[in-house]
């Protein structure tokens, strides 16, 4: 049987041989050709940047406005802007060697107060030791699996909450939209993984499995409803890694209008599903969008202050719906 350790320190000097032998794991970019190995690895290293931390001993490793080493979380970095004569300075610079601390009238003149009390409260052993890399968010300073799973789901939540939170939607919108970005619909591919005894087909079309990206853009109804929305199918159609990410790529390229109504028609399109689901309703998608561009407008009739000057992020409107129903025969004429 292979010695464990032998084994990883094989597959570090071949990671190492063949992504960064010119450079670190920190700074290791991504390759035309790399392994599932690796690109999982890549994807890891953004939660492991996000806990490691740089442990001062002599301070002489470790550059001020470079790397991570103020234990204060997210970044660990100063938020003094740095000065340009200063850019390649060490925390060893900050130090007064021969008396075991640190120079406290330099701090307080080079950084903000919440920086310089944050530096001075780390503590400068006698007997220095080499600077070292530490896990943040355990006492002992050791990475682990559990911990890092702690913190990939805190910063998930942080940045799915940020996508739903700042686009001012209805609450039940909202709270769909959190459930879309959480793969937290009861999809058919949902519910068998929860091992219901239920056929994974689509629920709508019949012909695909039926995962949250199948729901809400693959299908059939799906398509034909974004094609009437009025919105760009360019930005709507590309799916990226997950849902999550398909929605900030779609909220980076609508205007807040737009992002507002997107959702809206996601959420429809849920509800449509559902219709037929639980009450065996059939809805054309022609009904899909005019209920969504309904909803959209009876929602800012009531939220939005009219002025003399309206708002530029709602001057985007909704579909009409003769130019709805004028987009359908042209499909059909397309089609034959």
């Amino acid at each position: 049987m292979e010695n464990p350790k032998a084994t990883r320190h094989n597959y570090e000097q071949d990671f190492h041989a063949k992504y960064f032998a010119s450079g670190d794991f920190w700074s290791a970019g991504r390759t035309s050709n790399m392994s599932f190995t690796w690109r999982s690895i890549l994807e890891a290293r953004e939660v492991i940047k996000s806990g490691v931390r740089w442990k001062i001993g002599y301070g002489q490793r470790v550059r001020v406005w470079h790397h991570p080493w103020i234990p204060r979380p997210h970044t660990f970095m100063p938020i003094t802007p740095c000065h340009p004569f200063l850019q390649n300075i060490q925390v060893s610079d900050l130090m007064c060697h021969s008396l075991f601390c640190w120079n406290s009238k330099l701090i307080d003149h080079i950084f903000y107060p919440e920086d310089a009390r944050i530096i001075k409260s780390i503590p400068l052993g006698r007997s220095s030791t080499a600077d070292s890399q530490i896990w943040h968010f355990d006492k002992r300073g050791t990475f682990s699996v559990k911990s890092a799973y702690h913190v990939a789901l805190r910063c998930l939540r942080a940045s799915s909450n940020s996508e739903t939170e700042q686009t001012k939607v209805p609450h039940k919108v909202k709270i769909f939209a959190w459930r879309l970005c959480h793969d937290a619909l009861p999809t058919t591919v949902n519910l068998c993984r929860c091992w219901c005894n239920v056929d994974p087909a689509c629920s709508t079309c019949g012909y695909a499995r039926e995962d949250v990206r199948h729901a809400v853009l693959d299908c059939h109804f799906a398509r034909q409803s974004w094609a009437i929305s009025n919105l760009p199918w360019a930005v709507i159609s590309v799916w990226q890694k997950g849902s999550l990410e398909w929605m900030r790529l779609v909220r980076k390229n609508l205007d807040h209008s737009q992002c507002k109504y997107f959702l809206i028609v996601c959420w429809s399109l849920w509800r449509c599903r559902n219709q037929l689901v639980m009450e065996q309703l059939e809805i054309r998608p022609l009904d899909c969008i005019s209920m969504a561009s309904k909803f959209f407008s009876d929602y800012l009739n009531c939220v939005i202050v009219k002025s003399s000057s309206p708002a530029s992020e709602d001057s985007w409107t909704t579909p009409r719906k003769d130019k709805i129903i004028r987009r359908l025969d042209l499909q059909e004429q397309n089609r034959g």
